[in-house]
């Protein structure tokens, strides 16, 4: 597994440093262990997904996820922890949930596999709300389609006005018969007509 921490005293700066972040991340930060049934276990979960889920470290951490996650979420959560300790590599995905009266939010969690002190490995994530950019693509989605609409409108209404334009330039005003442009285009018209039928 590429990322083994080794808990040593020469590591002890990049403790504190992991400390650090773990303790003032705005970052939701998360471990989660496998217990011996095999079952995704949370093992401790930073302030910050605390306060974002506005749940206390007894509601979540030494539960297993099936037990505090609703089906669909546990599913697609339990397939991206599978996916990461298989391929023994750190994957990134996209994720969302709707907390509370706030909407739905959603999140960029990079997961990676850890090995501790005893040979077990552990996933320890980190999430980062993207709900901003997601409302600014869905709003940018939105102006996208209204300006594909309007567009498609001027090129029909700028059809019709090319359409009365022709008309008007082949019909004398006065008269309102077909003026010397018409009889030009039509002779031309008819003329590479009856070429191509005489070949």
């Amino acid at each position: 597994i590429e990322h083994e921490y080794v808990f040593s005293s020469s590591v002890d700066g990049e403790l504190l440093l992991f400390r650090t972040l773990w303790n003032n991340s705005n970052d939701n930060m998360f471990v989660v262990s496998i217990d011996d049934d095999g079952d995704f276990v949370s093992e401790a979960s930073n302030a910050a997904l605390m306060k974002t889920f506005n749940l206390k470290h007894h509601q979540v951490d030494g539960v297993k996820l099936k037990n505090i996650l609703d089906e669909n979420t546990f599913k697609t959560i339990s397939a991206a922890y599978t996916k990461c300790l298989m391929l023994h590599k750190p994957i990134t995905y996209d994720e969302s949930a709707t907390i509370g009266n706030t909407g739905e939010r959603f999140w960029s969690t990079t997961i990676l596999p850890v090995v501790d002190n005893d040979g077990k490995t552990k996933i320890f994530g980190i999430s980062r709300e993207i709900t901003q950019i997601k409302k600014a693509e869905k709003e940018l989605h939105i102006i996208n389609e209204k300006l594909d609409e309007e567009v498609k409108k001027r090129t029909k209404e700028l059809e019709e006005v090319n359409r009365q334009l022709k008309i008007l330039s082949t019909i004398d005003d006065l008269t309102q018969l077909p003026n010397r442009r018409y009889f030009e285009e039509y002779f031309l018209d008819n003329w590479e007509s009856a070429k191509k039928r005489a070949t």
